[in-house]
C-alpha cells in the first residue's frame, strides 16, 4: 500500500481543494462518473496542462498521459482556448509496484473530456482524425467507436457520448460506460457539495477500495 499513498493523499486533498459552497447538483463530471469508480480528478483543460501535479498524476497510470497527449494533438485542439474540463477515472485500483515509478499495473482508467465550447466541432475533428472502428453500446444507443492507439497490449479508444463528452480509454473500460452506475444517497449528497468554479477538484469513494 505504500504506493497507493500519493494517490490515494492527492485524490483526498483534491476533494478538499474542490469543495465550497452548496449547489442542488453537482458538477457533471462528477455526476457521469461510471460504475466501479474509485478515485477522479477534474481539472480546467487548459490550467490542467499548465500544472506538472496533474501530469505526474496522469503518468502513474500507463499510457494515461500518451493517450491525452496524441488525442489533443491530432485533434488539434488547444486547451489554453477551451472552457472544458479533463478528467480522469480510476475504475479499478490494482496496485502491484513496489515502488512509485513503475505505475499501477492493471488499473483500469477512462478520460473524459466535457464541457467544450463546441462540441460539433470537436466531433467533426474526432471524425477527421481517427479511423472508426465499429460501435460499442453505451445506455441504448450504439455509439461510433474510433481507434485512438494500439501499442503492445494496449488498445485506446475513444468515443463520443449523447451529451457530448469524450471518453477515451481500452474496451474494457468502456464498456463500463454502458452499465447503470450504483450511487450510495451520502456519495449523491457529498457530490453536491463540490464547488464547481473550482480549477481542480476530486472525488474519493474509500468503501470500494476496501
Amino acid at each position: 500500500m505504500r504506493t497507493a499513498a500519493p494517490i490515494l493523499l492527492s485524490a483526498t486533498l483534491l476533494t478538499l481543494v474542490g469543495c465550497g459552497s452548496r449547489h442542488a447538483k453537482g458538477p457533471d463530471w462528477a455526476l457521469s462518473a461510471p460504475g466501479g469508480t474509485v478515485m477522479a480528478v477534474s481539472a480546467q483543460a487548459g490550467w490542467a496542462l499548465q500544472q506538472r501535479e496533474f501530469q505526474n498524476l496522469l503518468d502513474r497510470f500507463p499510457m494515461a498521459g500518451q493517450v491525452l497527449d496524441l488525442f489533443l494533438k491530432r485533434a488539434r485542439i488547444n486547451p489554453g482556448g477551451e472552457t472544458g474540463r479533463i478528467s480522469l477515472y480510476v475504475t479499478g485500483l490494482q496496485i502491484k509496484a513496489t515502488s512509485p515509478r513503475q505505475g499501477l499495473e492493471g488499473s483500469s482508467f477512462l478520460l473524459q473530456l466535457g464541457g467544450f465550447r463546441d462540441p460539433k466541432n470537436l466531433l467533426l475533428a474526432i471524425s477527421e482524425a481517427f479511423p472508426m472502428e465499429g460501435t460499442l453500446r453505451v445506455g441504448s444507443r450504439e455509439l461510433p467507436l474510433y481507434v485512438l492507439m494500439d501499442y503492445n497490449q494496449f488498445h485506446m479508444r475513444l468515443l463520443v457520448d449523447e451529451q457530448g463528452r469524450v471518453w477515451i480509454g481500452d474496451l474494457p473500460a468502456l464498456a463500463a460506460l454502458g452499465k447503470s452506475p450504483t450511487r450510495a444517497a451520502s456519495t449523491l449528497r457529498a457530490v453536491e457539495w463540490i464547488d464547481r468554479r473550482a480549477p481542480i477538484q476530486g472525488l474519493l469513494l474509500p468503501e470500494r477500495l476496501l
